[in-house]
């Protein structure tokens, strides 16, 4: 398989399309990130390794190694810290149940939360997901796609939190975790699960394998992953793409986390369509032959009659006059001669060549 690059797209480009120098630089999406601690009834600051700013850029480095693997042009920025929010003590340790009350007072009262609309807020506190009497120390992020509940007062807005354990620190990946939860917040939803997406294989559960008197969890899950890819005749690159998936429970997905094809427009179209104050820029699909009645450069038809832009032209037309804008040209040879007089990036995708001009 084939994979064309920013550079060699431009080498194309050069020959039939004019270009201004500035497009020769190619242009980022970069999310800002929002970082606040919660704390605890008396005024104390969790304290542990997500207190630390040496680990968050650890962990980002490695989260933008990864986007940067996957070829889209995402990048996040290293967080600010926002200060410590006061007022929410009772959720010092969150407890399971409590997510939604919890993320619909935190975007309620912003002054005191601290919460940005222009920004992935990540919100530490002591202990996550757990009970009283048994206290975890996990992730979790809520889906912008979905509203948080279809019950009031929950029902009148999408997920826009995500929430740290001060120790998280999971054996299946110590700085994954933040890709993990981050994808999360670009609408990603694990491999187990109907995520969504077209080419992602639907794993076999972990969370059997995360029981007590399982020896080794680690094993436990990918044994059962590789069983159900062998039952249902999944290739090589298949079991790499599930066994490394960053929205699996797999472990060691460090530095070497993958997403699909699929994975990667769904980050970019619900980016674009939920989460477009957070960016500092929007992804347009192009694809050859594409016979959406109206486009709007989304990679699929989430409305009636979208979906990508049949040129190259029509994409570069629709992009950001003020630069911003990556245009993603899927396989094909596009015979088009334009001249771009605006500051835009042109990406291929992993799944083959795209060629523009003779």
């Amino acid at each position: 398989m084939k994979t064309q690059r920013l550079i060699p797209l431009i080498a194309w480009l050069a020959a039939s399309v004019a270009l201004l120098p500035v497009i020769a630089r190619a242009q980022y999406i970069n999310i800002r990130v929002s970082a606040k601690f919660i704390l605890s009834p008396t005024g104390v600051r969790p304290t542990g390794v997500w207190t630390n700013m040496d680990h968050w850029r650890t962990a980002i480095d490695i989260a933008n190694a990864g986007n940067a693997r996957h070829g889209r042009g995402f990048r996040y920025l290293y967080p600010t810290f926002d200060g410590d929010v006061s007022g929410y003590g009772q959720y010092y340790n969150l407890e399971d149940g409590e997510e939604l009350p919890f993320e619909y007072s935190i975007r309620t009262n912003t002054a005191q939360s601290h919460w940005r609309a222009d920004a992935l807020n990540v919100y530490v506190v002591n202990n996550n997901l757990g009970t009283v009497a048994q206290p975890a120390c996990a992730g979790w992020a809520s889906n912008p796609e979905d509203v948080l509940s279809s019950s009031a007062p929950y029902n009148t807005m999408r997920g826009r939190i995500v929430v740290f354990c001060v120790n998280m620190q999971p054996t299946a990946g110590p700085f994954g975790i933040m890709a993990h939860e981050f994808g999360h917040h670009q609408s990603l939803i694990h491999t187990w699960a109907n995520d969504r997406v077209a080419d992602t294989r639907v794993d076999a559960d972990p969370t059997v394998c995360e029981q007590p008197g399982v020896p080794d969890p680690c094993a436990c899950k990918f044994n059962q992953t590789i069983a159900l890819g062998q039952s249902q005749g999944w290739t090589a690159a298949e079991f790499r793409l599930m066994t490394n998936n960053i929205m699996s429970y797999h472990c060691d997905v460090d530095s070497d986390f993958e997403l699909t094809e699929g994975q990667l427009d769904r980050w970019a179209d619900m980016t674009r369509m939920f989460l477009s104050t957070e960016c500092t820029g929007r992804t347009l699909f192009v694809q050859f032959g594409s016979t959406a009645p109206a486009p709007d450069g989304y990679s699929l038809n989430h409305v009636p009659g979208g979906g990508p832009f049949p040129t190259v032209f029509a994409g570069v037309v629709a992009a950001s006059g003020a630069g911003g804008d990556i245009v993603v040209l899927r396989p094909g040879s596009y015979n088009e001669q334009f001249s771009i007089t605006k500051p835009v990036t042109l990406r291929a995708t992993r799944s083959g060549w795209a060629t523009i001009g003779k």
